[in-house]
């Protein structure tokens, strides 16, 4: 039985539908009917623990323990005629939980992954991030991180996945080479691919998808993480894994954001 102890921040995306038949003449901005539809699904870590659960489905030697906040924060977004007009955020932040780090730290005396899906909104404090690292590397555990900011503390992680953004972002921020703190390191590129820095070694695939079969990218970053997670559980090499991690991810492109699942 393998276990992952997988900690991150957990949103709610709510989803908002309507429909509009004309244009208001005076400020010409559609007028919305009185029907509508709202949605509500998992979003942020519990997304990325949706995806990984349903990957796994048909594997029971795997075992997911999940720490996250209970007070989330809601992401609405508003769509007329199923196109996006504008996402209102309930909230920034959630409740630092420095128990639920520790409980984390001494229950990763039973497991064989450790996941971090980092999205700055409180949770966990970058030295927590550092000591679980280290922890994990101190029980042979390997680690993975998902973050938009990247710093030293999070240097060891046995996988780090960034957005190019975030990439970008790094080089600027500390002008030095982010592959030598990792052994691995993922930039994804959106319709582009990705990128793979491992052991002075670079690697770039071309996705080759088209950005006609896109319809929303809403997720998309979480379902990567999740199948590139699945694959090395089930000892894939990094090659093949990233490649169907890739193809997971763009599948779940051509569906409305974090509704439904590849």
């Amino acid at each position: 039985m393998k276990k992952l102890h997988v900690i991150g921040e957990s949103f709610i995306d709510r989803y908002v539908f309507m429909h509009s038949n004309r244009i208001d003449p005076a400020t010409k901005v559609p007028v919305i009917l009185s029907n509508k539809e709202k949605v509500d699904t998992d979003g942020g870590a519990a997304n990325l623990i949706k995806h990984l659960n349903f990957l796994f489905k048909e594997n029971k030697y795997h075992e997911i323990a999940f720490y996250t906040n209970e007070d989330k924060i809601i992401k609405e977004r508003f769509y007329i005629d199923h196109n996006p007009i504008y996402r209102f955020d309930h909230g920034d932040s959630v409740k630092h939980n420095k128990g639920m780090v520790q409980n984390l730290i001494n229950d990763l005396n039973e497991g064989d992954f450790l996941v971090i899906s980092n999205y700055h909104k409180g949770l966990i404090t970058d030295y927590e991030i550092n000591l679980l690292i280290k922890e994990a590397k101190n029980k042979n555990i390997t680690s993975f991180i998902d973050t938009n900011i990247v710093n030293s503390e999070y240097y060891g992680a046995d996988y780090l996945k960034i957005n190019n953004k975030t990439f970008l972002e790094y080089e600027k921020d500390y002008r030095d080479d982010i592959s030598k703190y990792f052994p691995n390191v993922i930039v994804t590129l959106g319709i582009e691919g990705y990128k793979y820095y491992g052991y002075s070694h670079i690697l770039q695939n071309g996705g080759g998808h088209t950005k006609y079969d896109f319809i929303d990218s809403i997720g998309a970053g979480d379902s990567f993480f999740a199948s590139f997670i699945y694959n090395i559980v089930c000892e894939k090499n990094i090659y093949d894994s990233l490649k169907e991690a890739d193809n997971y991810a763009a599948e779940n492109c051509k569906k409305l954001g974090t509704l439904s699942l590849n």
